[in-house]
This record gives C-alpha cells, sequence and structure tokens, in this order.
C-alpha cells in the first residue's frame, strides 16, 4: 500500500483526524481568533523560505492524534 502524506489546517486537520480515527473536542483556551506569528518545522522552512509566519487562526476545538499520525509542533 503506497502512504500518502497529508496536512490539515483548523478544520480540515479535524476533519481529517476524525476519518482517521481521532476524536474532536473542544480546545481548553476556549476561542481563539487572530493573527499569530509562528515557527516552521524544518520540513516547510525550505516551502516557505523563512523561519517564521505569520497565521489567521480562527478555532475553539482541538483533537486527539490519530494513530500513525505526526504532530507538527
Amino acid at each position: 500500500m503506497k502512504v500518502k502524506k497529508i496536512l490539515g489546517v483548523c478544520s480540515g486537520s479535524q476533519i481529517i483526524a476524525e476519518a482517521l480515527g481521532g476524536k474532536v473536542i473542544k480546545g481548553p483556551y476556549g476561542q481563539e481568533v487572530g493573527v499569530q506569528e509562528i515557527s516552521l518545522i524544518d520540513e516547510f522552512k525550505e516551502l516557505f523560505g523563512t523561519e517564521k509566519i505569520k497565521v489567521f487562526q480562527l478555532h475553539g476545538d482541538t483533537f486527539s492524534l490519530p494513530k500513525g499520525s505526526k504532530h507538527l509542533d
């Protein structure tokens, strides 16, 4: 079987997690809204050509990681 890497962001990550056996739950910090600067992991530094990027976020939920997935911290 060929392994495919997939990346989900915000709601997309929740949908992917649910589809692969994870569970979506209410986040411990309530609603998070606004622009935040994030540090990229090595796999994405070359793709974006920088160490950090600013992202807009709007969420209140989180999820458990499905078996075989990797947390991009």
